[in-house]
């Protein structure tokens, strides 16, 4: 019975819950994560889900069969040609229409961010510019087990073992030398132990593989001043406001 404003991009399901219509077998819902591309540097995920179907662009399309393989274990993206043509062309549809548009920024003071933050509502990642490129950024399905390997080793640290946490993620680093979060996870374990100057390396590192992300160029400046080397620390603090003006944190540390 609330009015619903106008700009909202969805429909009524109450007839659905209620019991007096059925859902339209060809409904297709928009579904995406950028968990990817902003925490890790990989392709990020852009989908579309009918009824039957399930249908993914990464770095490599997918398709599953809901109605045979509920957990979208069996990919038949090369078994089943026409749908998932079919099922990307309605997805490009979806996007150019903007219907698709990721929430524009919402710009909030420093308080408000941290309240927001605390109930889970706000992402700590800034911008991660344009969802392109996936044909040269790794499939997310070849590099799950390296994020649980990034898991295990902060779990090590977080138990007492910091040489393994630092063994596991420079065996990582060998394997990904691209992959920011695990430069970032580094440096954290640096700083936690006092070593300043590996810190600062690791988020300087971070800060240039990730230039859109205004926090690791802050965090860099923090180990930096640790370190003695305001002048330093400074230009890391200008360059996190560059990055993200509004960023109340880099200002006060500056």
């Amino acid at each position: 019975g609330v009015p619903v404003p106008g700009p909202v991009d969805g429909r009524d399901l109450r007839p659905l819950l209620a019991g007096e219509a059925a859902a339209a077998a060809d409904r297709a819902i928009y579904v995406e994560s950028l968990l990817p591309q902003l925490n890790y540097g990989w392709s990020p995920l852009q989908g579309l889900r009918t009824q039957r179907w399930k249908f993914i662009r990464g770095a490599e399309p997918e398709l599953y069969d809901l109605d045979e393989d509920p957990p979208e274990l069996r990919d038949q993206a090369k078994n089943r040609v026409p749908v998932a043509a079919e099922m990307s062309s309605r997805l490009a549809s979806v996007v150019e229409s903007g219907s698709s548009t990721t929430a524009r920024r919402l710009e909030v003071d420093a308080a408000e961010r941290s309240r927001l933050a605390a109930l889970g509502y706000v992402s700590l990642v800034d911008d991660p510019g344009p969802v392109n490129d996936r044909q040269v950024l790794p499939d997310p399905r070849q590099r799950i087990v390296v994020m649980e390997r990034m898991y295990n080793a902060m779990t090590l640290f977080a138990e007492g073992d910091p040489g393994g946490a630092i063994e596991d993620l420079e065996e990582i680093l060998a394997e990904e030398p691209e992959n920011f979060s695990v430069w970032a996870s580094r440096a954290e374990v640096f700083f936690r132990l006092g070593n300043y100057q590996g810190a600062a390396d690791a988020w300087g590192r971070a800060a240039r593989l990730a230039p859109r992300v205004s926090r690791y160029a802050e965090f860099e400046g923090l180990a930096l001043e640790r370190l003695g080397m305001l002048e330093e620390a400074l230009g890391a603090c200008d360059r996190a406001l560059a990055i993200d003006p509004d960023r109340t944190s880099s200002r006060e540390f500056r």
